[in-house]
């Protein structure tokens, strides 16, 4: 791999108002067309930015990018496109993207195999060597008179290392879980998707799984964790092996999962201060 990349696989809910119902959220099913195996080209942007329909959520894909610029480029575009081939499919302009990263869903719009199909490969866990989360059955997420749905806002990280999988999304964790403490708000989610080292394992790096959504719909922090992602990766592929393992053994991991457990800015702050600083780590930054 000549260059490290940066790429991304987000989701969203989207709402409407009505008299009757005032602002409420509902499924995306038969709006998009696309699927996780024939994603939809969006009209318009560069190739690899696609649309898709994943449960009753949209979700975009954008391309591989070598600079973080570019990388929120298509994001941003991406999505602006998606939401107006909603509105367009739909016949309703009033549609808008929902912030939340978790919504309970009435049962009204769960009632086909699509809005009961769950992600078909399962997350590794970081914190214990790669190995498998347990599967999340529906019944856990059922509440009332619905079930939860959640948000990702997953980030794929394309290097060339040595390095274990589990070690780099650990790492992942320091450059993009720890500097989102204090905006990532997560409750419901962060208990089934959102725990610290989630992440898949790819032929080309990793996708790093922890984070919700909140970031797609900030510039900003579109840019910065994709200038975080590749400061990470430029790390794993360029450095001697021995020194990142002296960095890995150095860094205090039960804080790591602390902090983002916790979603607590100030000692996210100290935290990330004492590994960039005190234990001289490339700089990414905390998100604004």
């Amino acid at each position: 791999m000549d260059k490290v990349t940066v790429g991304a696989d987000p989701e969203f809910f989207v709402v409407h108002t009505t008299e009757e119902k005032g602002e409420h959220h509902f499924s995306i099913e038969g709006l998009i067309g696309g699927t996780k195996e024939s994603p939809l080209p969006i009209p318009g942007l560069s190739t690899g930015c696609m649309g898709q329909e994943d449960n009753v959520m949209a979700e975009f894909n954008v391309p591989p990018s070598s600079r973080y610029d570019h990388f929120g480029v298509y994001c941003t575009n991406t999505r602006t496109q998606l939401l107006q081939l909603i509105r367009n499919n739909a016949h309703d302009q009033n549609i808008q993207i929902s912030t939340e990263c978790e919504v309970l869903y009435p049962y009204e719009y769960l009632q086909t195999p699509q809005s009961r199909m769950f992600g078909c490969s399962p997350d590794q866990n970081a914190y214990k060597g790669g190995t498998v989360f347990p599967a999340i059955s529906p019944e856990d997420l059922t509440e009332d008179d619905g079930q939860w749905r959640f948000a990702g806002g997953h980030i794929h990280i394309g290097y060339e290392s040595k390095v274990p999988h589990f070690v780099a999304a650990m790492f992942a964790d320091v450059y993009l879980g720890i500097p989102c403490a204090g905006v990532d708000w997560q409750d419901k989610r962060r208990q089934y998707y959102g725990q610290p080292g989630r992440y898949r394992a790819k032929p080309y790096g990793i996708e790093y799984r922890t984070l919700s959504n909140f970031w797609i719909h900030s510039q900003s922090h579109t840019h910065r964790l994709g200038r975080n992602a590749l400061v990470l990766g430029d790390w794993l592929q360029y450095t001697d092996p021995a020194i990142i393992q002296e960095k890995f053994q150095s860094i205090p991991w039960m804080d790591v999962i602390r902090v983002i457990q916790n979603n607590n800015r100030k000692i996210a702050n100290d935290l990330y201060s004492y590994i960039v600083e005190d234990l001289e780590m490339p700089s990414g930054g905390m998100l604004p």
